[in-house]
């Protein structure tokens, strides 16, 4: 599989399709000119998005929650034309509990961040990339009860020195393109604990790259497509475990459904023993070798 064709996709901090300041005239104007041109009228490009950033610092009575307007510079709780950013060094979890529906959303973009989906709260991005640890530290967790759609590619881990986490600890999170963990030299991690991670696209070889790993230790993993030859290759390279790499990682491939899905075991108990067994022994020779 090729990687996707981002384009005006590809993570630039401000980018955006529609120029919302144009007035109607306008635009029909600018799309007949295209059009004269032979061009399509999207390429009626855009100004930077309008942008929020989480700082409840400058809230004295901040509960950390999203839907306090306070928390945010631009003192207003940020609906579906924004993008959000979460850089703030210092600043608490942002706290989602209700719906929420910003344009884009970056964590980890210029300083560290952190969002958190408690029960009861979702998450649905327009169609354009979310970033979590840009190039910074990011992290989001999902927590039982809460749900995440993310419109496009989901970035974890993107530039070199970023560092993401999503964490499902319940609930669910769908992505609708491409995901990548450490994608484009960060390093991301996957952690899943609970619930459903769904992706809508998946690249055999950079979906998971450098030293970025997918655990699964509960819940599970469904890939769109047979995927079972790319995961392989991901667990015998160490990108996909099981429990920490304690545990087995199982994939089927639905035929019907057109999904592969993953999920994790935990080894039977003597098995476990003889592991054990084994690296002391190992740890053992390795004392009276040093020893000797």
């Amino acid at each position: 599989m090729e990687k996707p064709s981002l384009g005006a996709e590809l993570p630039g901090r401000y980018t955006n399709r529609t120029n919302t300041n144009m007035k109607p005239l306008q635009i029909r104007k600018a799309a007949a000119a295209l059009a004269l041109l032979g061009l399509p009228a999207f390429l009626i490009t855009a100004q930077a998005q309008p942008t929020a950033v989480w700082n409840p610092a400058a809230n004295p009575s901040s509960t950390g929650l999203w839907s306090e307007g306070a928390n945010w510079t631009i003192n207003a709780v940020p609906d579906s034309t924004y993008k959000v950013v979460f850089n703030v060094p210092g600043a608490v979890p942002c706290v989602i509990n209700s719906a929420a529906t910003p344009y884009q959303m970056v964590i980890g973009d210029g300083g560290p961040g952190a969002v958190t989906l408690a029960s009861g709260g979702s998450l649905a991005t327009g169609v354009i990339w979310t970033g979590i640890g840009y190039d910074n530290v990011g992290s989001m967790t999902l927590q039982s009860g809460s749900s995440a759609v993310f419109g496009e590619h989901l970035w974890v881990g993107f530039n070199p020195g970023a560092v993401g986490t999503l964490t499902l600890d319940g609930g669910s999170a769908t992505v609708n393109n491409m995901f990548g963990l450490g994608w484009n030299g960060g390093t991301g991690f996957g952690e899943i604990n609970a619930g459903t991670l769904r992706l809508m696209n998946w690249h055999d070889t950079d979906s998971i790259k450098g030293a970025s790993v997918l655990d699964i230790s509960g819940g599970q993993v469904v890939i769109t497509g047979d995927r079972i030859g790319s995961v392989d290759a991901f667990i015998s390279a160490g990108r996909i475990t099981g429990y920490g790499g304690l545990g087995d990682v199982e994939r089927v491939f639905d035929p019907g459904a057109n999904t592969t899905t993953l999920t994790a075991v935990i080894p039977e108990p003597g098995t476990l023993g003889l592991l054990s067994l084994g690296l002391l022994a190992a740890v053992v020779g390795c004392s009276r070798r040093g020893a000797a």
